[in-house]
């Protein structure tokens, strides 16, 4: 897809004495922090943090011989990964994220089946690539072959192909293949019911050249005026011409035309060229450059300006993106936003993800991926643009050194050692410049206990210090030294019964309780710079209660092979919090709390913003138990899915 741009690079300016010091000691603390291990060339995914500080818990260590982790050739993240070894799968819940080769695909939940090369998505799927972005309830992606199926999907081709459809096929980047489809070519009309267009029991669009289909419809403002069993029309970004025109009316911008012409540069390069006419506010050209140098190689380039007749101001963007592979292991990237004003794409874009936009996030990065370490370096410029949310700040230029080192014996030893590091230099432009190093080492002792009852321990230590420069005159250092405590218990009990019906050969019950503690101690954290996430430790001191029942099908294909999928899932589970009190937490981390985290559960909110001198704080008081869960996922071996969640409150049923 179209890289959106997310804001303009800049260096910080360098700062003498302590603060450099204290940044080269930094960088070079997160690089010892590395251990050596050797590994193979592909990167597995990574196991970011959940709130609070504390990471999920990995697996239990391989039997002799076993690698450690999976090594796939895609990049995963997700709040909680779990690597179920003998099922050779992957299972990913919360914010999930798949990166392969130019793909991205996002989801609520997702799984990972080593064997078949897929991943299955679940919720809220976007996957977005090169040619454009498919959205849906529920995706089947192969990322061997990039073919993938979804259920009740959009999507966007670019430049200006939109659909939705109760099934889509991606054969190939330019094949799809729609049942129950609509179509239209509209560019300002992406969102259904469209303006006008094409509908069709079956359809095969070709996005290169054109659509081909059976029992079509043609309508226009939800009026149906032709109807052909065959139908046939081109579509397409790679033919130089005339696209058609946008044509449209706002309150505040008059009458708009939008004349576009496409030129195919080359296989690997094209522009579109426009100059929109707004009634109210004037006209302005556009320019929209894609590019494709080579496998490794690729980015795009889109700007516009206007003369604004209301404001009598210039106001303009510049958005670009390019992404670089020098080697198999190291990769950079480089996304920018210039505009002219916080509100240009609030008032003039056509497309409701930039009406909406936040912030802008511009940033150049240099990635290095080893088997079992991921490092990172950033330098990034967010700016906000809608005064009114929370927790962000106005304007932060920063760069970052991030080291991330996944679960792995400890010199050979059963204790498994895994690590999240960074350092940083923030600059708040109004308020303070800081320099920040924080090391995050953990380690873990899974204990096999019995057949399938496993107890899982995982202890880690962090120091944050810092070193800043107040805008008000005040120099000054701080630190923030906590540890964080994790502990399982869980029982993995299975049976599987041989069935011959259908396509199914057999059918495996897994039941799996599981007793979980977290500890964070109270730490005061009001007189830190409050900047980001790792700013803001929130305290921990819970039980967690759960009971898993899963159910695994075995089904034959029809060329005599077998496939394991899950086709039914319900979880209960419930929090406890021990010696609840009234604390303070991030107002980030409340955010993702409410109302459905077993683990913490709080009542009476009150914002700390003007009290402690800094915002995106709040006290709340713990309450003593969370709600009680019921979650069910109900998945069968067909383009369908069906999920759901019951809670009940126990302080008032």
């Amino acid at each position: 897809m179209r890289g959106r741009s997310r804001g303009s690079p800049r260096l910080p300016r360098t700062r003498p004495g302590s603060r450099l010091r204290f940044l080269a000691s930094g960088f070079l603390l997160v690089a010892l922090a590395l251990p050596g291990v050797p590994g193979s060339a592909q990167a597995p995914p990574t196991v970011p943090p959940t709130p609070g500080g504390v990471q999920a818990p990995q697996p239990p260590p391989a039997p002799p011989g076993e690698p450690i982790q999976p090594e796939l050739p895609v990049n995963l993240t997700a709040d909680r990964l779990e690597w179920r070894r003998a099922e050779r799968r992957i299972i990913a819940r919360g914010n999930v994220r798949l990166e392969h080769k130019d793909a991205v695909l996002l989801a609520d939940e997702g799984e990972v089946d080593e064997a078949a090369q897929t991943f299955e998505a679940r919720g809220r799927v976007v996957l977005t690539g090169p040619e454009g972005r498919l959205e849906g309830a529920r995706l089947l992606y192969n990322y061997a072959t990039g073919r993938a199926t979804i259920s009740d999907g959009r999507g966007l081709i670019l430049p200006a192909t939109s659909f939705t459809a109760r099934e889509i096929i991606r054969e190939d980047r330019t094949t799809y293949r729609l049942t129950g489809v609509a179509f239209t070519t509209c560019a300002i009309c992406q969102t259904p019911p469209y303006d006008w267009e094409a509908r069709a029991g079956s359809a095969t669009l070709y996005t290169e050249s054109h659509v081909v289909g059976t029992h079509g419809s043609f309508w226009v403002n939800r009026v149906p005026i032709l109807y052909t069993p065959l139908f046939a029309f081109p579509v397409g970004p790679r033919r130089t011409g005339l696209l058609i025109p946008q044509v449209g009316y706002s309150r505040t911008e008059g009458a708009i035309l939008k004349p576009l012409f496409f030129w195919a540069i080359s296989d690997s390069q094209d522009a579109t060229v426009w100059a929109t006419y707004r009634s109210e506010r004037g006209t302005g050209p556009g320019l929209e450059y894609r590019y494709v140098l080579d496998e490794q190689s690729r980015g795009s380039l889109k700007t516009e300006y206007l003369h604004d007749r209301v404001t009598d101001k210039d106001r303009y963007y510049v958005q670009a993106t390019h992404r670089q592979v020098f080697t198999e292991r190291l990769d950079g990237r480089l996304d920018l936003d210039l505009r002219s004003d916080k509100r240009f794409p609030r008032e003039f874009s056509t497309e409701s993800a930039e009406r909406t936009q936040l912030f802008t996030d511009s940033r150049v990065a240099l990635t290095y991926a080893h088997p079992f370490h991921r490092a990172t370096l950033t330098g990034s410029f967010t700016e906000l643009l809608r005064e009114q949310t929370p927790a962000l700040d106005e304007r932060l230029l920063r760069t970052d050194l991030a080291v991330t080192s996944l679960a792995q014996p400890l010199f050979g030893a059963p204790v498994l050692f895994a690590q999240e590091s960074s350092s940083s230099y923030l600059d708040k432009r109004d308020d303070v410049a800081l320099g920040r190093l924080d090391l995050h080492p953990r380690l873990g002792l899974p204990l096999p206990l019995a057949r399938g009852l496993t107890w899982s321990t995982w202890l880690g230590g962090r120091l944050t210090a810092y070193t800043f420069d107040r805008r008000t005159g005040e120099d000054g250092d701080a630190s923030r030294e906590l540890f964080d405590l994790e502990t399982d218990l869980t029982w993995n009990l299975g049976r599987t019964y041989r069935v011959d019906a259908l396509r199914v050969a057999a059918v495996r019950h897994l039941l799996v309780p599981r007793v979980g503690y977290r500890l964070i101690p109270q730490t005061d954290q009001t007189g830190l710079p409050q900047v980001d996430a790792v700013d803001f430790v929130s305290p921990q001191n819970h039980l967690l209660f759960g009971l898993e029942n899963r159910f695994l099908v075995k089904l034959k294909e029809p060329d005599g092979s077998t496939r394991v999928a899950e086709v039914l899932s319900l979880t209960a589970e419930q929090g406890l919090a021990l010696r609840p009190r009234r604390r303070a937490f991030a107002d980030r981390y409340l955010a993702s709390l409410q109302p459905t985290d077993p683990v913490r559960a709080v009542e009476n909110v009150q914002s700390l913003a003007g009290v402690t001198g800094f915002s995106g704080c709040s006290e709340a008081d713990e309450r003593l138990w969370s709600n009680f869960f019921l979650r069910v996922a109900i998945r069968p071996p067909v383009i369908l899915d069906g999920r759901g969640t019951v809670a009940l409150d126990p302080e008032s049923a």
